[in-house]
């Protein structure tokens, strides 16, 4: 695990480490979209020392980095992440430390796990008899030197690492405010699709990209206040049963059933993602069977409340984070959406583009 890929992730560099061989291929599915980090970076001491042993855990689940966040800290997450060593930085001036992702399987042997793929198996008996195993194998996760945790199943694993993962990075990576949404682009029109989940974010992202959009994220928002722009947290889109039937032409491309769906960015086309945009319009979306679609434009005073419902560290940014929902929506055009189907909902986000 020690030659683990580290990877971009806001500015942070990101080692993601998996216990066996096909974990790490799935977690390289989730996260294949994000760069290399290019540049330096410094290992914390004990993480160097536990890998050269080749401790499945090397340097996460004991190692501590004591001037990045102790295990043990009085001081709370907001003050954390409003008055700790900005961004990557180890608080010295020095390179950044490398943040550690573990995702184990709890008694793997390496090459041992099962990875979803496009093949069917031979007989459905054995294809539930493995879906029922995996539900109830037991996996560590590890983030950033913090106490390992245990969780039951794959998928409530994966939910627990991106978690984790997102809240160490965040807490790196401190100037930026964070916003649970999608964010598609339009040449270099950014539109922020701020939301619940099944509201439709990553269906409404799909199609957007099937109609020549780009992509940046379909369950994160990142404004950077400094630049006026949204920066790109690619994760693989992830998507539902009920949404499937949308996407004819990805049929025999997603990996995984039901909550665990996933789309590999290698079935898109080149350049979907994009690293940053201006924001031009936020869209509040809303999936419904019953209700009739629309389109309605809204203030900017309601998108705020709105919008700030959704912001994952307003609390944080304290007096501020009103100044930078005032920033990200400044100079946009704000809608409530309800939609039934995503590709006439993706033509109203732009014929509104269009006009603006």
């Amino acid at each position: 695990m020690s030659d683990a890929p580290v990877l971009d992730l806001l500015g942070v560099p990101v080692r993601l480490q998996g216990g066996d061989s096909a974990t790490r291929e799935r977690l390289s599915l989730w996260y294949a979209a994000f760069p290399r980090f290019e540049g330096p970076w410094t290992e914390a001491p004990e993480a160097r020392s536990n890998r050269s042993r080749s401790t499945p855990t090397a340097g996460l689940a004991s190692g501590r980095i004591e001037d990045r966040r102790p295990a043990q800290d009085s001081r709370t997450e907001e003050t954390l992440v409003s008055n700790g060593p900005s961004a990557s930085g180890n608080g010295r001036g020095d390179e950044p430390l490398v943040l550690n992702a573990l995702l184990r399987r709890q008694g793997a042997s390496e090459g041992s796990d099962a990875m979803p793929t496009k093949e069917k198996p031979a007989q459905g008996a054995a294809e539930d008899d493995s879906a029922a195993a995996d539900k109830r194998v037991c996996w560590n996760v590890a983030v950033d030197g913090r106490p390992a945790t245990q969780v039951v199943g794959f998928l409530e694993a994966i939910r627990a690492f991106n978690h984790e993962l997102l809240h160490a990075v965040m807490l790196r990576r401190r100037s930026g405010f964070y916003i649970h949404g999608a964010v598609i682009a339009f040449g270099d029109k950014g539109v922020v699709l701020p939301g619940l989940s099944r509201s439709g974010k990553s269906t409404l992202a799909l199609a957007a990209i099937q109609r020549g959009g780009r992509f940046l994220s379909d369950d994160l928002a990142v404004f950077e206040p400094g630049t006026g722009q949204c920066l790109a947290y690619p994760r693989a889109l992830k998507i539902r049963d009920e949404c499937v039937p949308y996407f004819p032409s990805f049929a025999d491309q997603f990996l995984g059933d039901g909550e665990g769906r996933l789309l590999p960015f290698d079935a898109l086309p080149e350049a979907t993602v994009m690293s940053q945009v201006a924001v031009k319009m936020v869209v509040l979306p809303k999936w419904s069977a019953e209700e009739s679609p629309e389109f309605v434009p809204i203030s900017s005073g309601k998108a705020l409340l709105r919008v700030a419902e959704s912001a994952l560290n307003f609390g944080a940014h304290r007096e501020q984070s009103i100044d930078h929902l005032s920033g990200l929506l400044k100079g946009t055009r704000s809608y409530r959406m309800t939609w039934r189907e995503p590709h006439h909902a993706v033509q109203r986000i732009m014929d509104a583009l269009a006009e603006s």
